[in-house]
């Protein structure tokens, strides 16, 4: 007995999740060029995304298989509200986001899939920008609202167990408290950190701020493996210092990160170096005479003052290091 559409569909389904949790994502997000090659279905390509639409239904399936939102490199070249609006509720912990339709045409094609999704409870995937081809891909999400007044739909998380458990259709977008605040915890840290990674790399031109390393520039992006990592200056659990803002970022190299945040090295509010004690006491190669030799010496800061490092922060950090090192 042949599969119907709905049984194809799901089927689909089910493969885009599984081939999109197995790809190697960098950072916990994927490059454009992973998600353009999509997928094999009983020898057909599937299409995960389409490069010029937010709103993705593959020639292969009836139904909805994903939403993007891309991230804009300015509030002026945002064309969708979402693209704006989308970041502060997850920041926010939104318990819904706004997605906007395509268009202000409410019975657009593009739009209909959403408001099928809606009417029929279909899990979907939801590629959110975190930078310029890069995306964080959340999965199964729902369409819990379609306004075509508004000219927007509501999008909420749903379960991973629900795909592990093959119950998609008619599945239940609907979480506990503490299952909603896990999720939308979880999605706000995947969200923020690349951004704030992002954002501190510029700031400093993609270099070390102690030694002044560059980060190896890939051809490939998709394949690149970072050797500077974006340290929090303060860990960002702390709800006073702990925003993941330019400021309270260092992009060190993963040798100086470690030694940083096991307080081996810290950084005083006039940006001045200082080695542990520890570091002094043990003799044994040239990594650690490296250590030893900053010693004194002064943070590489970026070219734009309003992005030097919070004095505030790093007199927070300093004081933790000097009772460590005492």
């Amino acid at each position: 007995m042949q599969p119907n559409s709905d049984e194809i569909d799901q089927q689909i389904r089910l493969k885009a999740f599984e081939h999109i949790s197995k790809l190697p994502d960098h950072g916990g997000v994927l490059h454009y060029s992973q998600l353009d090659l999509g997928f094999y279905f009983r020898g057909k390509r599937i299409t995960l995304h389409n490069r010029q639409k937010g709103i993705h239904k593959p020639q292969q399936m009836k139904s909805l298989l994903s939403i993007k939102t891309v991230f804009p490199k300015s509030l002026k070249q945002a064309t969708y509200r979402d693209q704006i609006e989308v970041y502060n509720q997850i920041y926010e912990g939104a318990e819904q986001l706004d997605y906007s339709f395509m268009g202000t045409n409410p019975k657009a094609s593009e739009n209909l899939h959403l408001l099928r999704a809606y009417e029929n409870r279909i899990p979907i995937i939801y590629f959110i920008g975190t930078d310029n081809g890069y995306y964080l891909a959340e999965f199964p999400v729902y369409i819990v609202g379609w306004d075509d007044h508004k000219l927007e739909a509501k999008v909420s998380f749903g379960k991973i167990a629900e795909i592990q458990n093959l119950q998609l259709p008619g599945a239940s977008p609907d979480l506990t408290p503490i299952e909603r605040k896990y999720t939308h915890t979880t999605v706000k840290m995947r969200i923020h950190q690349p951004r704030f990674r992002a954002a501190v790399m510029d700031a400093y031109k993609n270099r070390c701020a102690i030694t002044g390393f560059p980060e190896p520039r890939s051809t490939q992006p998709q394949h690149k493996v970072p050797l500077i990592d974006v340290a929090h200056i303060v860990e960002d659990k702390n709800p006073k210092f702990g925003q993941p803002e330019v400021r309270n970022g260092l992009p060190l190299t993963k040798l100086h990160h470690a030694a940083y945040d096991a307080k081996l090295i810290g950084i005083d509010s006039n940006y001045k170096l200082h080695v542990s004690k520890t570091l002094w006491d043990i003799k044994d190669g040239q990594t650690l005479e490296l250590l030893k030799s900053m010693q004194g010496q002064h943070l590489k800061l970026p070219s734009n003052r309003k992005h030097y490092p919070d004095p505030e922060r790093l007199r927070y950090k300093f004081k933790q290091f000097e009772e460590v090192a005492r």
